[in-house]
């Protein structure tokens, strides 16, 4: 089966040479594991392309951990699906079973735009690349036994992506705890919760996460257990708000943020 791309032509570009402008992966670095963001690429394309243009030469493969947007998931479950490829304007990329217990949800993959996001940079990149889907955790010993299992799986040809927004603000999101005009007072909050993130501080961001509106943050608690454990070096990269890329409202607004591991 294959994963169709739902969100060309609307999210990201269609043609190939006008998605080029966006999509960046030429290069290689020191980079591992990630926390990335997934808003259509007019908003996320410059972070996503740091991570790829900055990858271990080795990498050959990816595994992104998606929130669910659209369909509600049992927490502490990873969900997956039987895709054995997914299309993108760059051409199909093969996909290899998500290596954990999971629970089959082609429905969910499908739709899920915090999954489709990464998938032209991967195609561009000429990587393999396997998905799953959690939006919540129970407990910090979720976090633990989650990341534990990420971290058994992490060698030296895999890269893994968190996929996350940082806080989502306004009226529109249902959260305004400072007022209006808040633009620099998110920025201070999401930039602490992202070095706790770069830092493992897993206890310490699990205990506010759901006063946050970061909407990958179990996956990003996983993978930041997951890089500790492993002894990876973290460190927060480029930040901005939807409202840096387009000044309309500034008063309802969502906040993007990399961090990587090395």
């Amino acid at each position: 089966m294959i994963r169709k791309a739902s969100y060309k032509g609307s999210w990201y570009p269609e043609d190939v040479s006008d998605l080029d402008r966006l999509c960046k992966t030429d290069g290689s670095g020191e980079i591992r594991a990630a926390i990335l963001p997934h808003a259509g690429l007019i908003y996320s394309a410059p972070l996503i392309s740091a991570f790829f243009q900055n990858l271990r030469e080795e990498i050959q493969r990816v595994i992104i951990i998606s929130p669910s947007h659209y369909y509600p998931l049992m927490d502490g479950i990873f969900y997956s699906s039987s895709f054995s490829r997914s299309e993108t304007p760059y051409g199909l990329i093969t996909n290899f079973p998500f290596p954990l217990s999971s629970v089959p949800f082609d429905d969910a993959v499908s739709r899920e735009h915090g999954i489709e996001m990464f998938l032209p940079f991967v195609a561009k990149k000429k990587l393999s690349v396997s998905y799953a889907l959690l939006s919540r955790v129970k407990s910090h010993d979720d976090v633990v036994k989650r990341g534990e299992a990420i971290a058994a799986l992490m060698d030296e040809k895999t890269a893994f992506i968190a996929s996350s927004d940082f806080t989502h603000y306004g009226r529109r999101f249902g959260y305004t705890p400072y007022g209006n005009y808040a633009l620099e007072r998110v920025k201070d909050s999401d930039y602490k919760i992202a070095s706790s993130l770069a830092a493992g501080d897993t206890e310490g961001v699990f205990s506010i996460h759901e006063n946050t509106t970061i909407c990958g943050i179990a996956g990003a608690m996983i993978l930041s257990y997951a890089a500790k454990l492993k002894g990876l070096k973290g460190e927060v990269g480029d930040h901005y708000t939807s409202y840096d890329v387009y000044p309309d409202c500034a008063d309802d607004f969502v906040s993007y943020f990399d961090v990587f591991w090395k």
